[in-house]
């Protein structure tokens, strides 16, 4: 603790309270307070005295304050640029490199294996050897982990809003390394097996864009998101030094490439569904495990506040998809959002049943959305993931996992009104033509026609609903993506 004691004073140079201290750590309990919390901060022009610090939890942190995100603060705008803590840069020792004692600490920088999987997610600080202990694939890689400290903008200073071009990167869903222990069945949803997991590490990274991380500088803490070392070598330290006025040039033997994250332990309720990959959908082409999953997960999470009265956003959720030889499995875990949380997760341990049934009541929307809105499943929290929600996909695993029921046949009026899109397509075609008549769908090509029958994503191909010799296209992919749509059923005649 004596080597970041800088950690322990306030934004004005106040030692902290030694409670407030104790929370931060987790030796306390927090319940609802938030621990881990760190500043973006904004100094005054000679760098001795900091004048606006927003912070955030750092889950939070790691993806809005992230190098290369604009910030907003009292209608000045800056962008991310650093990793840094004010007081860091007054110590005799640290003035010419405040990031240096950061880096050669274990508890701020670590090696960290993951799998490349983006189905699996596995995360562990061991290495596992090449086979991922998930998803059985030679797929783990290995890399760094910043746990970021603090964060600063671009030469310590403000950017004029012409030059205001944010590099958007986020924190992906929390990992965990272990599998369910002393796992148990639901009496009432058969596909279900479900087991809490005590002082579970969870670990949440922002790999930056298109997985490369962000390239650092271990000298000042200068960041861009990317691997990009000429770049870099191009940026400003993200401070201003009251009495040093040599930059720091971010020689190239100190310049990492990292992911930024942090890990925390957290008790957690782990719900397993067993798939049948031979009746369901299980590819992520297919359009339907990934939304279903989220979906679910998400709801769940809402129906677990409700069961529980407490705020929503004292939970939260993610899930992982299991492929094995023989069965396809989605996970699904729950955790209290903060850590050393109020324990709100173990109390669903012995509520399962309890817990699915109110999650039939929040994907049942008052305003009968088509997929998703505001009644049902869509918050500020969740926004990212708007795009895969889908109440009806979720109710569809959640049937599964009751009585292993698939989705029902598409009603005719709702296939004719998904066909429309392409319909009005074909028009401009002068190949072929779609037509509906005794209550089904045909294409019409050269004086010839071929059913068209649009079934649910959920369901394999081989469905024995599905008519022989039809052309057979999910509802999703019509609505995600009707050129592909279109052009399967062309190339099909």
């Amino acid at each position: 603790m004596y080597d970041f004691k800088d950690d322990y004073f306030d934004s004005n140079g106040n030692e902290k309270k030694v409670l407030d201290v104790f929370l931060e750590e987790g030796i306390f309990p927090t319940y609802s307070f938030p621990r881990n919390v760190v500043g973006f901060s904004i100094e005054n022009r000679t760098g001795d005295k900091i004048e606006q610090e927003p912070d955030r939890a750092l889950d939070m942190a790691i993806s809005e304050y992230a190098p290369g995100r604009l910030i907003v603060v009292n209608k000045k705008t800056y962008k991310s640029g650093g990793i840094y803590n004010f007081h860091s840069k007054f110590r005799d020792e640290d003035k010419a490199h405040p990031a240096r004692k950061y880096f050669d600490s274990k508890e701020y920088y670590r090696s960290m294996f993951y799998c490349e999987n983006s189905s699996c997610n596995w995360v562990g600080m061991e290495d596992p050897g090449k086979v991922c202990p998930f998803c059985r694939q030679e797929s783990v890689k290995y890399k760094h982990m910043i746990k970021p400290w603090g964060f600063a903008p671009e030469g310590g200073t403000s950017i004029r809003e012409a030059e205001a071009e944010a590099e958007m990167t986020y924190a992906e869903l929390p990992s965990y390394a272990s599998p369910i222990k002393d796992e148990e069945k639901s009496s009432d949803y058969s596909m279900i097996r479900y087991g809490r997991l005590v002082d579970q590490p969870l670990t949440i990274l922002n790999e930056g864009p298109q997985n490369e991380g962000f390239t650092v500088c271990t000298e000042c803490g200068a960041a861009i998101p990317g691997e990009n070392m000429i770049e870099l070598q191009k940026k400003d330290q993200p401070y201003r030094h009251p009495r040093i006025r040599a930059k720091c040039q971010h020689p190239s033997d100190r310049i990492v490439t990292a992911f930024l994250g942090y890990q925390f332990l957290t008790d957690m309720i782990l719900v397993e569904i067993e798939l049948d990959s031979n009746q369901i959908n299980t590819v992520h082409e297919g359009l339907w495990i990934e939304s279903a999953a989220q979906s679910l997960s998400e709801a769940m999470v809402l129906a677990a506040g409700q069961l529980l009265d407490i705020e929503f956003s004292d939970m939260k959720s993610g899930y992982r998809l299991r492929y094995a030889s023989d069965k396809v499995c989605v996970d699904i875990f729950l955790f209290d959002s903060l850590s050393s949380g109020a324990g709100y997760s173990s109390m669903l341990a012995g509520r399962i049943s309890d817990l699915m049934n109110e999650t039939y009541k929040i994907l049942q929307c008052s305003k009968n959305c088509a997929t998703a809105c505001h009644d049902c499943l869509k918050h500020y929290w969740n926004q990212r993931v708007h795009n895969k929600l889908d109440r009806h996909l979720a109710e569809q695993l959640l049937d599964w996992s009751k009585t292993k029921k698939l989705a029902t046949p598409i009603e005719y009026k709702e296939q004719v009104r998904l066909i429309l899109g392409i319909k009005e397509n074909a028009l401009l075609d002068a190949d072929f033509d779609i037509v509906c008549e005794n209550q089904k769908i045909y294409c019409v090509k050269n004086g010839k026609k071929r059913e068209v029958y649009i079934y649910p994503a959920m369901w394999m191909l081989n469905n024995p609903q599905i008519p022989a010799g039809s052309i057979a296209v999910s509802d999703k992919l019509i609505i995600n993506s009707m050129p592909q749509a279109y052009s399967l059923i062309r190339n099909l005649l």
